[in-house]
């Protein structure tokens, strides 16, 4: 039995990790994003 449980515990954690780092990282692109956006119309308009 605990040789079954133990993979199954790591392949749950892996699964939780990811999906909590998911959302976090696509927050971190969309700032990204939008700082880059905002740099690049401040460089157009002194252009």
């Amino acid at each position: 039995m605990t040789d079954m449980f133990f993979p199954s515990v790591l392949i749950f954690a892996a699964i939780s990790l990811v999906f909590a780092l998911l959302p976090q990282y696509d927050s971190c692109t969309h700032l990204l994003c939008r700082l880059r956006k905002s740099l690049s119309d401040r460089l157009h308009k002194h252009a």
